[in-house]
């Protein structure tokens, strides 16, 4: 029983971790949870500017997916 309650708290504690704890542990395959469109920001900074990159390098950090649905694709999306 100690064994399963043990093993339960690691499993929440690997969900817990961003992408980038995950891949420093050496888990490569990890991918994020999949999350509602509505539960996270778009971005209309310009793809390629820093801008894009700090608001993807924050997804990541916060274990969100890289892309939005609504994210700004071209220089002529408005946003």
């Amino acid at each position: 029983m100690q064994e399963i309650a043990t093993r339960k708290s690691v499993l929440e504690a690997i969900r817990k971790r961003n992408i980038l704890d995950r891949i420093r542990q050496g888990e490569w395959d990890c991918e994020p949870e999949c999350v509602e469109e509505g539960l996270f920001d778009a971005t209309i900074a310009m793809p390629g500017t820093d801008e894009k990159l700090s608001v993807m390098a924050a997804r990541v950090e916060a274990g969100l997916p890289l892309w939005h649905g609504c994210d700004r694709t071209e220089y002529e999306d408005e946003g």
